[in-house]
């Protein structure tokens, strides 16, 4: 595992050795960030289930301006700081070692909005269907944001959750990734603007 581009390319990541940890592959991770393409420049970035940490540093790495880590495995924690420390970032990044309710409840209280908030829970567990309805309620997500979630293909869609709309799923092997958008924003100026299309 490694950054992919960015001011820290090439560098390489430790991983979690656990059987029910299951990260984000090198493969999927550069997909997405070429679908995201120049939005994820200065943008805020919210890592809700971060594992390792590397969909997080990769952001970070492209241009973010904030990213905050969100994970409630200790043994997570531990790798995701070493990985932080490695790539020399660790003082300018916040982790909360907490479940993803409590840390939504937590990033509303001090005011958190995000531009981009990544979702990828547990396999076979609707844990990010949750996860949505709590941004929405939170206001934490922009209103240009977008929300995405990776999940196994196998596993079901929402269409909509909230009022957050589908507009992008994309399929590498057995991942899916999902990408969700407010209904209110307007989807011909996303498209042009924000690289979704491609």
């Amino acid at each position: 595992m490694r950054v992919i581009a960015g001011l820290l390319k090439g560098r390489k990541l430790l991983e979690i050795k656990a059987q029910n940890i299951r990260p984000t592959s090198d493969r999927v991770k550069e997909a997405m960030f070429s679908i995201l393409g120049n939005r994820v420049i200065n943008c805020r970035f919210l890592d809700l289930f971060a594992g390792s940490g590397s969909v997080g540093i990769e952001a970070y790495s492209r241009g973010a301006d904030e990213v905050i880590f969100i994970d409630s495995n200790k043994e997570s924690i531990k790798v995701l700081k070493d990985n932080l420390t490695i790539t020399g970032i660790l003082d300018s990044i916040e982790v909360y070692n907490t479940d993803y309710s409590n840390a939504i409840n937590k990033l509303t209280e001090k005011k958190k909005l995000f531009d981009i908030i990544f979702i990828d829970p547990p396999y076979k567990k609707d844990i990010a269907y949750d996860a949505v309805k709590k941004i929405f309620k939170s206001n934490i997500l922009s209103n240009y944001g977008i929300i995405i979630i990776e999940q196994s293909k196998k596993d079901f869609v929402h269409e909509k959750i909230e009022a957050y709309e589908l507009v992008k799923r994309k399929t590498y092997g057995n991942t899916l990734l999902l990408f969700y958008l407010s209904k209110v924003v307007d989807r011909e100026e996303f498209n042009e603007n924000m690289c979704i299309s491609r």
